[in-house]
C-alpha cells in the first residue's frame, strides 16, 4: 500500500517519523545527508536519519566507511580505537581481570556474531559483537554492552532473573 493511499497525506507533506508521531516516512538513499564526523577518520562519513542524538528519545544514525577504514567504537564510554596495532595494544593493557562466557556463535561466510558475557573483576556485562570479515581478515568489529539490571515492578511478576 503507498505511502498516499495508507496516511491520505501526499510524501511532501509527511515529516520524519518522531517519538509519539503516526506517519512513517521512506528514507530513500538520495536524502540522507552523509556528513565528516571528528570522532572519525577524513575520510568516513556519519548521517543522523531519524531524531537528535543530543537530544532526549529514540535517533537513529548510519556510518558509511570505505574499506580498510579502521574504527573500534565503544558506545558506553565515547570511544574509538583506530587502528590494528591501537586495538591490540588497548586490549593487552587493561589492567581489569576479565573473563568470558561465549552463550552463542552464529553467523556465516562474512558476518559472525557472538553473545557472550564479559566479567570485569567479577562484574558481568552481557556483551554482542558482531564482526565482518574480508577474507581472512577482520574488516569491521561492533560491540554492544548491556549491564544486568533488575526488572522494574510494572513486570517483575511475569519474569524471572536469568543469570547466564
Amino acid at each position: 500500500m503507498s505511502q498516499k493511499a495508507s496516511t491520505g497525506a501526499q510524501p511532501s507533506e509527511v515529516q520524519p517519523h518522531q517519538l509519539g508521531q503516526e506517519v512513517f516516512k521512506a528514507i530513500l538513499p538520495e536524502d540522507v545527508d552523509w556528513k565528516p564526523f571528528p570522532a572519525f577518520p577524513p575520510s568516513v562519513r556519519l548521517a543522523v536519519v531519524v531524531g537528535q542524538p543530543s537530544k532526549p528519545g529514540p535517533y537513529t544514525i548510519r556510518v558509511k566507511s570505505p574499506h580498510g577504514a579502521k574504527l573500534m567504537p565503544h558506545k558506553h564510554s565515547g570511544e574509538r580505537t583506530r587502528g590494528r596495532r591501537n586495538i591490540q595494544g588497548q586490549r593487552a593493557s587493561q589492567p581489569s581481570k576479565k573473563r568470558f562466557t561465549v552463550r552463542r556463535i552464529i553467523g556465516g561466510g562474512d558476518l559472525w556474531i557472538t553473545e557472550f558475557i564479559l566479567t570485569y573483576d567479577g562484574k558481568p556485562s552481557y556483551t554482542v559483537s558482531i564482526m565482518e570479515f574480508k577474507g581472512d581478515k577482520v574488516a569491521r568489529e561492533t560491540q554492544y554492552f548491556a549491564d544486568p539490571f533488575v526488572a522494574p515492578a510494572s513486570r517483575a511478576q511475569w519474569v524471572e532473573r536469568m543469570d547466564t
